[in-house]
């Protein structure tokens, strides 16, 4: 997926891929692909990211997916939570689950008791209406075909805009919002 990604930067580096809230100034590709780079650099002990999951906890759109690109980029299994999920059941899920890092605003986290994973690229929790959330893993090249085939089905183009209204790591988000924007800009 951080392939499909570098070449959505390459083809419009200076093209705006989010907007935020009034005040938050907008952020084209290129600046996005920056950050994510410079995520790269300041990780201590990114080799030990791989294959191992990191917990995403931002209520910030642009924060989330500069997070969310930066754990395809080293290869780590993205596990968004939604930011209303207090302190307490976000903790719980990294441990549940056996998380590495816990990725806030606060900055990143480096858990005890981590597991290594078989490969994948994202978690998704189910809604827990039935008893605790499971999670579900996805693989790269999974996340990719539902993107494009909801590209293909909805006609989304290019030059469309989006607009969220939910959270990016929401399971629409990222079906919907994410996974277009990464594999066409």
């Amino acid at each position: 997926m951080y392939t499909r990604w570098q070449q959505t930067v390459l083809d419009s580096p200076n093209k705006l891929a989010i907007r935020g809230f009034p005040g938050n100034t907008p952020t084209t590709f290129g600046e996005i692909q920056r950050k994510v780079e410079a995520n790269i650099a300041t990780i201590k002990g990114i080799h030990q990211w791989r294959n191992r999951i990191v917990a995403i906890h931002l209520q910030d759109a642009r924060t989330w997916l500069e997070a969310f690109i930066t754990c395809q980029a080293v290869g780590a299994i993205a596990l968004p939570i939604d930011p209303d999920v207090p302190e307490g059941g976000v903790r719980t899920t990294c441990a549940t689950l056996r998380a590495a890092v816990l990725w806030q605003q606060q900055g990143i986290c480096l858990l005890a008791g981590a597991t290594v994973r078989r490969p994948a690229c994202l978690i998704k929790l189910t809604s827990g209406s039935t008893g605790a959330p499971r999670p579900l893993f996805f693989e790269a090249e999974q996340m990719i075909a539902d993107g494009q085939n909801i590209i293909k089905t909805m006609g989304i183009r290019r030059e469309d805009t989006n607009l969220a209204a939910i959270p990016l790591g929401h399971s629409y988000g990222l079906g919907n919002l994410v996974m277009p924007l990464i594999l066409q800009g």
